[in-house]
């Protein structure tokens, strides 16, 4: 007698509506018109006053945690966020988007009160990169991920450069450095496993180490000394154009590797490298900020119709 073969359920129909495919694109659009909106604004930051300097940095900060706590409430508190799990992902990106803000919020406000950064006050950067890993940590604490957890380990590497440079430096004592850092490094290792697995930590520390040494290079426009020789000045438009051919070219592998099933640490790190790389492009010429802004309107929109229509199409299966 033959045997039975067991029932087969049915697998769900995938279109190019479901899957990753709206939620990437909303972040690369979001990548996109915030940094058109940094090289908008970075051409008249100087020109304006400090205190609306700190008021629209300010403003942006409370805006991001608005939007992350109006989130998480509507999911149903922090305790029931793991049921929602592409709405935790985007609770963590603005929270840990809100840290550097906040540090920036208070040099602005300590600027604003009389304190002059122009003079290398160590001790008071210091008070800057502790509020910043004070703000990373919460965003780490609240919603566990990927971003949030970059975000910590950024911030306290550049907390413990301050202080080293600040604290130990002036002591001169050799010993203290290396065990700052042991202790640093200890405290991270049994730290990060908390927060990502090693396989995904991994990944995300090496994308985050790939583009950050990418950067410097592909912005070199920017802080250019006047009057360097020609062969010198060619060299550092090759090596700018280098950088910024990579951080495209790694945003697309990393985007492309996403899609066929890796970690959401690569469409992290691809994301991050789509922005930064198309704003040391667009650098400070209007008509390619304008391209960057619409281009992220467009795909931010083209996310949002793919979400509505797949939640349309559930809702009606369902019904």
């Amino acid at each position: 007698m033959a045997a039975i073969s067991p029932i087969q359920t049915p697998r769900p129909h995938h279109t190019w509506q479901h899957g990753r495919l709206p939620e990437i694109l909303g972040y690369l659009g979001a990548a996109l018109v915030v940094g058109a909106g940094f090289a908008l604004v970075a051409q008249s930051w100087s020109s304006l006053s400090l205190a609306t300097q700190t008021g629209v940095v300010a403003s942006a900060m409370v805006a991001l945690y608005i939007a992350a706590g109006a989130l998480s409430l509507t999911a149903g508190g922090r305790q029931h966020l793991s049921e929602h799990v592409a709405r935790r992902r985007l609770i963590g990106v603005l929270a840990a988007l809100a840290a550097p803000l906040a540090a920036m919020t208070t040099a602005l406000a300590l600027e604003w009160s009389g304190v002059d950064f122009g003079r290398r006050d160590e001790i008071t950067m210091l008070i800057v990169f502790s509020v910043a890993v004070i703000a990373a940590g919460f965003a780490a604490w609240w919603v566990p991920g990927i971003v949030p957890t970059i975000a910590v380990a950024l911030t306290g590497f550049m907390w413990i450069m301050t202080f080293l440079g600040s604290v130990i430096g002036p002591l001169e004592s050799p010993l203290l450095d290396p065990i700052v850092l042991f202790v640093a490094a200890s405290g991270w290792l049994l730290l990060a496993p908390r927060l990502l697995s090693p396989a995904v930590l991994a990944e995300a520390l090496g994308m985050a180490a790939f583009i950050f040494f990418q950067v410097p290079t592909a912005f070199f426009a920017f802080d250019r000394p006047m009057g360097l020789d020609a062969d010198i000045e060619w060299q550092m438009d090759a090596a700018m154009w280098f950088s910024r051919a990579v951080l495209l070219g790694f945003a697309a592998l990393a985007l492309y590797l996403f899609a066929r099933g890796r970690s959401w640490a690569w469409a992290v790190g691809g994301v991050i490298a789509a922005g930064v790389g198309a704003m040391s492009v667009a650098g400070q010429t209007l008509g390619l900020i304008a391209g960057l802004f619409v281009a992220g309107v467009v795909l931010l929109a083209a996310s949002g119709i793919l979400i509505i229509t797949r939640t349309r199409r559930e809702k009606s299966r369902t019904t």
